[in-house]
Formats: C-alpha cells, structure tokens, sequence
C-alpha cells in the first residue's frame, strides 16, 4: 500500500509566487487520485502541514486543509482500500 512517503513532490506551477511551494500527485489502481500541496499560499501552514485534493470517489472528493503526514496517510490507505 501506498503512503505519504512514497508521494513524490515537485516545485508547485506557483512557486515563483510562493517559494519553497510543492505538489504530489498519484493515482491509485481504482481510479482515484490525490493531489497534495505545501505553501504558504494554500492550506497548508508551509511547513508540515498539507493541503489535500481527492477526486474520483463518491465519498471522500473534496479539498482537505492543514493534514499531517500522517492524516495523509490515513486518507491514502482508506483510497487504495475503496
């Protein structure tokens, strides 16, 4: 099963507004995804927390503020198990 550390970040499109923001996205074998931001211009205090887009479920889609790593890893387990 996939966690938060196999997410792969990389420099976020707004990191010239915002340095230092990054963006992860994977997709899981059923077909839904996630989408995970660090800035301080998201929802996300820039430092260890994150701001969460799923999509593709019928119950959990939707923007998630200010999750931990392990609150992402949480959500990711309850994705790849739908």
């Amino acid at each position: 099963m996939k966690t938060f550390e196999d997410l792969e970040f990389k420099p976020h499109l707004l990191s010239n507004m915002c340095p230092g923001a990054k963006r992860a996205v994977m997709d899981f074998d059923n077909g839904a995804n996630i989408s995970v931001i660090i800035g301080d211009i998201f929802y996300s205090n820039g430092i260890d927390t994150y701001e969460v887009l799923v999509s593709d479920t019928d119950d959990l889609d939707g923007i998630q503020s200010h999750l931990t790593k392990d609150e992402i890893t949480e959500l990711m387990l309850k994705l790849q198990n739908l």
